[in-house]
């Protein structure tokens, strides 16, 4: 029981870093106009969205493999009760936890990967925006 205290409190700062850790573009910036997205550039300085970097896949990539690991991990709970001639107490809420815990890192990886793009798109039309017209 211990251990799994102990690995619950290991995963917890792990879980939703594109949720938490992970900021995207000002708000309103596909369609707001050169002024506009220029105040927003400036306002982006004291937050900015985050970037493709290395540091931001580990997080994204650390949400994909918790992920992964809680589906095997209800999977294999799924098969060993399927094959066990009784199952114990608690089979159900470990497989609930872990498909519970297999969709919010899934989404969290998505919606990290969907800022880090958005970043870029912003990043582009920001640099379109600053280039002078011949």
């Amino acid at each position: 029981m211990r251990i799994r205290f102990v690995i619950a409190l290991t995963v917890l700062p792990l879980s939703g870093c594109g949720f938490a850790l992970m900021t995207g573009p000002p708000s309103g910036w596909q369609s707001a106009d050169e002024a506009t997205l220029q105040a927003m550039a400036e306002s982006n300085q004291t937050s900015p969205c985050t970037q493709d970097t290395p540091r931001s896949l580990i997080l994204k990539n650390a949400d994909w493999v918790v992920g992964l690991l809680s589906a095997a991990h209800a999977a294999s709970i799924i098969f060993g009760a399927a094959s066990a001639s009784s199952v114990g107490e608690g089979v159900g809420t470990a497989i609930l936890a872990n498909v519970v815990a297999t969709g919010v890192f899934t989404l969290s990886a998505r919606s990290g990967g969907r800022k880090i793009l958005d970043c870029e798109k912003f990043q582009r039309k920001l640099r379109e925006s600053l280039v002078p017209v011949r």
